[in-house]
């Protein structure tokens, strides 16, 4: 009775793992055991809020990779320019990452970030050596500005000492 259940579970053990990769086309990066982690897409499978962001900011530049981070509930897409993208399904943009030896340029800036961020940055005369923007809904805004510390606000757009 008991080889009987076991074979059971087997079978059906194998044919989720079969079901599971079948599901997503074969386009998994394997991160060892685990669930998973990254799966390909297409820009064209990206919902509509997300290639609204892309051409309202980045009309003239082809995403080149997409790529659903399903641990963290977000879509990493590649631009053909360089910079690396994190974005919800909905459209609410998580990360900004210019190239190497590149930096986001202040009009993006300008639009992504909290008016108080943006002004200190002109103040402080560094807002064309931001280099990556992160946004988190709990924790507010995150600035990496080369050559100067981290600069955090809060998503009500009060600047967080640290």
């Amino acid at each position: 009775m008991k080889r009987i259940l076991f074979n059971a579970l087997l079978v059906l053990a194998v044919a989720f793992g079969f079901t599971a990769f079948a599901q997503t086309n074969g386009n998994v990066r394997a991160m060892g055991p685990g669930p998973v982690v990254s799966i390909s897409s297409s820009y064209d499978a990206m919902p509509a809020a997300v290639k609204t962001f892309i051409k309202s900011n980045f009309h003239k530049v082809k995403v080149t990779e997409v790529n659903k981070l399903t641990m963290k509930g977000v879509n990493e897409l590649k631009l053909s320019n360089g910079y690396k993208i994190e974005i919800t399904d909905a459209g609410q943009w998580a990360e900004v990452e210019a190239p190497n030896n590149a930096t986001i340029p202040h009009k993006l800036l300008k639009k992504l970030i909290p008016k108080e961020a943006y002004r200190y940055l002109l103040s402080k005369r560094i807002q064309n050596r931001v280099e990556e923007i992160s946004f988190d809904p709990e924790k507010g805004y995150k600035l990496d500005v080369k050559g100067h510390d981290d600069i955090k606000y809060s998503k009500e757009g009060k600047r967080l000492i640290q």
